[in-house]
């Protein structure tokens, strides 16, 4: 389902990622001026809705952030790159664009890294480099959701982790296959005041740390640990609990 590719120190990569380097996967102009269109279509439908605005987070792939690391043979275009082709679309559409690309250019990283050899998604510390340059865009209108600093996390060393998802994918025994990941625990309470629905009898409080958003037919659902398998509706006049979507 997902083919994944093995280049140099065992680094793995999904092979659509590297796919979409090449010249091959740049768009004509009348596509990239469709996707401006269709982005202003949702502007203009917001503003219907009120005062709200549009953000687009871009975060470069794994294979566009490690290019030193590629398989040997992989096209990677020299001029214009899909990247900067949903980057020029989303400008001109007017909606707000966060380019984490250009963030982690101007930024002083910490010894953390921001990929993994054996995972497809970047790091936790590429999703609080992330975290912190959303909320301190939202912050400018809203001063409380100004983001928490590094000091403010419990970064912990976990060594010989499990293989991550590509080592599954590519076949490998995870188990065998491990390196050392950092996870990042928030000392603060991340309470968000919605208790578990009275049904499941449960008294402890959803945790952002610990939910995972899912979006299906515009319903924005969460996804819990703490309830097993069990998709949980946030509005209260819908909540229930749905095995349909266990993950």
């Amino acid at each position: 389902v997902y083919p994944t590719v093995l280049a140099d120190k065992a680094t793995l990569f999904l092979e659509s990622s590297l796919a979409i380097l090449g010249e091959d996967a740049v768009r004509a102009n009348t596509a990239a001026d469709a996707f401006t269109t269709k982005i202003e279509g949702y502007i203009n439908t917001l503003k219907t809705m009120g005062e709200t605005e549009l953000i687009y987070v871009l975060m470069p792939s794994k294979a566009s952030g490690m290019k030193d690391m590629l398989p040997e043979g992989t096209e990677v275009t020299e001029g214009t790159t899909l990247y900067d082709q949903a980057v020029a679309a989303i400008n001109a559409s007017g909606a707000t664009l966060i380019d984490m690309k250009a963030v982690i250019a101007e930024a002083e990283l910490e010894d953390y890294p921001l990929y993994y050899r054996t995972y497809s998604a970047w790091s936790e510390y590429g999703a609080y480099l992330t975290y912190v340059t959303l909320m301190n865009h939202i912050a400018e209108k809203y001063p409380d959701a100004a983001p928490k600093g590094l000091d403010q996390f419990d970064i912990k060393e976990v060594k010989d982790a499990l293989g991550g998802d590509l080592a599954y994918h590519f076949g490998l025994n995870r188990e065998l296959l491990n390196e050392t990941v950092y996870d990042f625990v928030p000392k603060f309470d991340l309470a968000i005041g919605n208790s578990a629905p009275e049904e499941l009898e449960l008294e402890k409080t959803w945790l952002i740390s610990d939910i995972k958003q899912y979006v299906a037919e515009n319903d924005y659902t969460f996804y819990n640990k703490y309830f097993a398998n069990k998709l949980i509706h946030t509005d209260p006049a819908v909540t229930r609990v749905d095995d349909t979507f266990g993950f």
